[in-house]
């Protein structure tokens, strides 16, 4: 056996009637299985840009670079005629959220265009 470390961040819940962007009332067991969204379920998470905060604050993680990732994977999951408008959408938002902060901005826009 190999020991393993997972680290999570959780940035939001389904309540059985759509999805939340915030901590969930209860946090998973450390023993919970962990799954893959499907795509569906991805784009209705990512369609408001709430989590957006919640990535950007965290601390103890690389948060840019989560962002980016969850990104790329959100416009991925989006028809290719929907794609280019998702992006602008993201970039609006980050731009509104790191006004003050323009060195990382930068930064994680250079993440997305990579």
């Amino acid at each position: 056996m190999i020991p393993v470390e997972i680290s999570v961040l959780n940035i939001g819940f389904y309540n059985g009637r759509g999805f939340i962007h915030s901590l969930p009332p209860r946090p998973p067991m450390s023993l919970s299985e962990v799954l893959v969204m499907p795509e569906a379920h991805i784009r209705d998470f990512t369609e408001r840009l709430d989590f957006f905060r919640l990535v950007l604050t965290a601390g103890e993680v690389p948060s840019d670079d989560l962002l980016a990732t969850a990104l790329r994977v959100a416009v991925t999951c989006r028809a290719p005629h929907e794609q280019d408008e998702y992006r602008v959408r993201c970039g609006r938002q980050l731009a509104r959220l790191l006004t003050n902060d323009l060195r990382r901005l930068a930064h994680i826009l250079s993440l997305l265009s990579a």
